[in-house]
Formats: structure tokens, sequence, C-alpha cells
């Protein structure tokens, strides 16, 4: 006779067998069993929202462990701590994280004291789910993320840790708003419309429209004399074209020409009055040492006071006459430099300064 089945010890094997098979894939799968894991913790000064056991360790995006515990500082350290100590850092958040050396860098594994480097750790924000995990990367410079002081002997190797991006931004809007708060709007609002006000009166008092006007008027002036100017020295221009200037240059010239030749003449005339004169003179000397009467010699001092007279004379009208020539010469270099400034600058005839007063006429 075969005894009935248990049913009761079949379901429970099962169940059991089940329960074993499940643990042994989550331990195999990550890793659990056969991995020596380095554990480290670090200390935050802020919440720590969204942030649980299990939670990633990343290094720049590589998952390199995860979070083992997360504890208050405090109550871990509180053997270490005296009362005044534990009001100080009871505000620590310590959490413990389960680092793999195969994942994690050189740099987090082999410096004793990571303080001395710019590499901290921070609660980053995944998405919008609201879940968290640690990130741990380089920050520089150092001075702009201080480490968090503490009096105790960390347990593990320590991870400096830094604010949050989002605890960041928050505390920085909050000083802004702070420094805004501080703002007196009230009296900015006075200033302004006092200014305003001032600004209209100033206005008013100014008389722009009236500036305005005669700004108009006085355009319109210089418009008026510009293009009278502009006739006038078109008008020069057509006189120089038609050639009256140069006509009276050269009828200046011509006449000059005459001058000189009538002086060269006269010079010519006065060279041979002295030739004669000395002629003269010999000849007299001759006969004076050739005669005896008495009436001789008084007739050849007459002849000679003349004779000087006549020299004295053509000496001075001589001088005279090269003065006059000289003075012409001047007074043609003068008209051939105005009549070639003026054909090459028409408008100084108008518009240049009147000549100073001679110092004779002074």
């Amino acid at each position: 006779m075969s005894r009935e089945p248990n049913y009761f010890n079949i379901g429970l094997f099962l169940l059991t067998a089940a329960l074993l098979l499940v643990v042994g894939v989550v331990v195999f799968g990550t890793g659990a069993v056969g991995a020596k894991k380095i554990r480290m913790e670090s200390y935050f000064d802020e919440s720590i929202q969204g942030l649980s056991v299990g939670s990633p360790l990343k290094y720049r995006g590589v998952e390199i462990g995860r979070v083992e515990s997360i504890d208050l500082a405090s109550k871990v350290y509180s053997r270490q701590l005296k009362d005044e100590q534990i009001n100080k850092y009871g505000k620590y958040v310590r959490v413990v994280t389960a680092v793999d050396p195969q994942k994690a860098p050189e740099s987090l594994l082999d410096k004793d004291n990571l303080s001395e480097t710019n590499l901290r750790v921070r609660v980053t924000a995944q998405g919008i789910t609201g879940i968290s995990f640690l990130d741990v990367d380089y920050f520089t410079p150092a001075e702009d993320y201080p480490v968090l002081e503490y009096s105790w002997e960390p347990e593990y190797k320590c991870i400096p840790s830094t604010e949050s991006m989002m605890n960041s931004f928050l505390s920085k809007a909050e000083d802004i708003m702070k420094e805004f708060s501080k703002v007196e709007f009230g009296n900015i609002s006075d200033e302004l419309n006092s200014l305003l006000a001032k600004t209209n009166q100033a206005i008013d008092d100014a008389r722009i429209k009236e500036l305005s006007d005669n700004f108009i008027t006085l355009t319109e002036d210089l418009t008026s004399t510009s293009e009278n100017a502009r006739n006038l020295i078109a008008d020069l221009d057509e006189s120089l074209k038609a050639g009256e200037l140069k006509e009276l240059q050269n009828s200046a010239i011509d006449t000059l020409e005459k001058i000189q030749a009538s002086a060269n003449e006269f010079d010519k005339g006065v060279a041979s009055f002295d030739e004669l004169c000395n002629n003269a003179n010999v000849l007299l000397e001759y006969k004076e040492s050739q005669t005896e009467s008495v009436t001789v010699p008084e007739l050849l001092q007459e002849l000679r006071n003349t004779l000087t007279r006549i020299r004295t004379m053509a000496a001075s009208n001589s001088r005279s006459i090269e003065k006059l020539i000289d003075n012409s010469k001047r007074l043609t270099d003068k008209l051939n430099d105005t009549a070639e400034k003026i054909n090459q600058q028409p408008s100084t005839v108008i518009f240049s300064n009147p000549p100073e007063k001679s110092e004779v006429l002074k």
C-alpha cells in the first residue's frame, strides 16, 4: 500500500529552491562574490534627498561603486566628539560607499589624503525622477571648493565633498534675493520722478522751438551767402578765362620794358657826356699850361665848375632812374606772383584777409 505524497513539503522545497536561485542570480550578477571592495566615506553639509543605499557612485559618468550606508556623522563618531563639537558637526551626513578597485581611477585609490587634491564628490540629480547619485570629479580651482572640517578620525578613507549643483544654484539665488531686497525702490522711484520733472523744466526753459526756428533761419542765410559767393567766384573765373588780367599784366610788362630801354639810352648819353667832359678837361689843362693871359685861368675855373655841376646832375639822375627801374622790376614780379595765385585759387581774392597798412601810411 503506497503512501500519499506530502504536498506541503513539496511546495516548501520548490519555494526554497526558487528563493535560492533568485539570491544567487542577484549576488553573482552584481559581482558581490569574489570581488574585494574598498570602502570610502564622505560628509555632506546639505540635504542628500534622492540618495539611498545602493545608489551609484560614478567617476565622470563611469560607475565605480555603490552607496553602502547613510548615517549622521554625530551618531557614528559620538564617542570622539565633545558636546560643543556635536552641535557643530551634528548636521553632517556620513555616506559610506563600496568602491570597485577594478573600475576606480588610480588617483582615487593611491592617494592617502584626497584633501590635498582637486578630487571632490557631490550629489547629482539623475534627470527629473528625483533619484540622485554620487559623482566624483576634479574641481578647479581648489580654493573655490573648500573641504569640510571635522575633528574625528575617519573609519575609512575620506573623499572630500562639495556642494551639489542644485544647492549651489539655490544658494546663489538666495544671495541675489537678499541683495535685491536691500534696494530701496521707493527712493529710486522718487529720484526718477524728480529727474524727469527737472528734465521737462529744462526743456521748457531752453525754448527749443525758438532755437530751432533761429537755427533754420541761420541755415537759410548761410545757404544764400554761399550761393552768392559761388556766383562771384564763377564770375571771377570767367574774367580770368577771358584774359582781362592777362592783358593787364602784358601791358604793364610792355611799359616797364619801354622804361628800361629809355633808361639804357639815358645811361649811354650820360656816359658820352662824361667822356666829352673828360676830353674838355684835358684840353683846357693843356691850354692853361700854354697861355700866360690873366683871363684864361678864370675862364678855365668857371668851365671846371660848370662841368662839375653837370656831372653831379647826371649822377643824381642816373641813380634815380636806376631806382625807378628796380622798383618797376619788383612791381612786375609781384604782379606775376599775384596773377599766378589768382589763376590757381580764384577764391582767395574774396575770402583772403586784407593786407596790413604800410608803415609809411601809419
